[in-house]
């Protein structure tokens, strides 16, 4: 191992061969499903509630070497910082009168059939995913709800935390 290993290039490191591995089975998935399958897309979440930060650049880095895997992979990155995701709506819980959610806007991404893979990054927060993270996940209950529309779809989660000091 490098002497100099950085943060950085530890996630560089890592976030890559994750990326790589989840692409090539993404890959070899939608291959066996379509052998003559179109471009296919593998989508980032961001799940930090800080827009552009370390965690979003890690799941890019990710995203980067998955699209270097094939040229039919195509790869997004969605950051939910700013975005209103309530997940009591999960449990049926109604939005309080003038409350906005965002989460519909996910929807059509997320199920959108090009989708073979999903990453979802999240900083570590006391040892735990961020409450945006989980929000997001109660959420995406609704897909179960409406005929698995996430199945066969590969996923991986990034962890992005800091060293102690």
């Amino acid at each position: 191992m490098e002497k100099d290993l950085t943060r950085r290039k530890f996630i560089e490191t890592v976030g890559a061969a994750v990326a790589i591995g989840t692409a090539a089975n993404t890959v070899a998935t939608a291959q066996e499903q379509k052998p003559q399958a179109d471009k296919i897309r593998i989508i980032g979440i961001a799940c930090s509630p800080r827009k552009g930060k370390t965690t979003a650049a890690s799941l890019q880095v990710c995203l980067n070497a998955a699209a270097q895997v094939d040229p039919q992979i195509e790869v997004e990155l969605i950051e939910l910082a700013g975005m209103k995701i309530d997940g009591s709506l999960a449990a049926g819980l109604p939005l309080e009168p003038g409350q906005k959610d965002d989460f519909p806007e996910l929807i059509p991404k997320l199920s959108d059939p090009k989708v073979a893979g999903i990453i979802i990054g999240t900083p570590v927060y006391f040892g735990n995913m961020t409450s945006l993270c989980k929000a997001f996940l109660d959420r995406c209950m609704v897909f179960r709800q409406n005929n698995f529309t996430l199945a066969n779809k590969v996923a991986g989660v990034l962890a992005v935390g800091c060293p102690p000091e």
